[in-house]
């Protein structure tokens, strides 16, 4: 998650979306504000703005929860986005990257760590872990970007199997330049998503992420 108050910008992160590199080309847009009057407006927007503190927000807030934290005003304002990306993809790539963990910061998550080093993919996806979770975080993709009614509440949804073109469309709406990805924490060594899958965890993962698959049109 991250907000740029000068381009009016708020990107949601969602767990394996590749969303580390687009928080760092976002952090790494130019400042907007060259002249007198871009100074004098981005500080009275920022007055105008309820501040946020830190503690309200982490790296993989979800909308409703930065709605709530910036008020309605920021909300309305800013261009909000976030990256979806098909499913059976994802929890592969959650899978790969929790057992190539080699040590994990935070205590709340070592027992996920922990666990998943010992499972095969069949019993990780079997497992609480592969039915609730998206990497260490207990929640679903729309999760991410609804409201408590389902709806949808950002103003656009990249797709991660068309990103490149996806983000200069987000550019595009938003008024800024460009944002160039590093690609960082990006999964090594691991084959195509659909060779890891079973019949049954095929299924699966198809009726977790059922409304998912709908709306943005996924197949395996």
């Amino acid at each position: 998650m991250i907000i740029r108050r000068d381009h009016r910008l708020i990107f949601v992160h969602i767990p394996k979306t590749a969303g580390t590199s687009i928080t760092d080309a976002v952090n790494n847009l130019p400042m907007k504000g060259g002249n007198i009057m871009d100074g004098l407006m981005l500080r009275l927007r920022r007055r105008i703005a309820r501040p946020v503190r830190k503690e309200w927000l982490s790296k993989h807030s979800k909308a409703i929860q930065i709605r709530k934290a910036v008020g309605s005003y920021v909300w309305w304002k800013y261009f909000k986005f976030a990256v979806v990306r098909n499913p059976w993809d994802t929890m592969v790539s959650s899978y790969v990257a929790s057992k190539n963990a080699k040590y994990v910061t935070e205590p709340k998550f070592r027992e996920y760590h922990n666990e998943i080093r010992n499972m095969n993919f069949d019993a990780y996806i079997k497992s609480r872990w592969g039915r609730g979770f998206i990497a260490e975080h207990k929640t679903n993709m729309l999760d991410y970007i609804a409201d408590e009614n389902g709806k949808i509440i950002i103003d656009y949804t990249c797709k991660f199997e068309n990103l490149e073109m996806d983000l200069k469309e987000v550019c595009k709406r938003a008024g800024i330049q460009g944002i160039e990805l590093a690609h960082k924490n990006k999964s090594k060594n691991r084959k195509n998503y659909r060779t890891y899958y079973s019949k049954e965890t095929r299924e699966i993962i198809a009726k977790r992420f059922a409304e998912v698959i709908d709306r943005f049109k996924y197949t395996f």
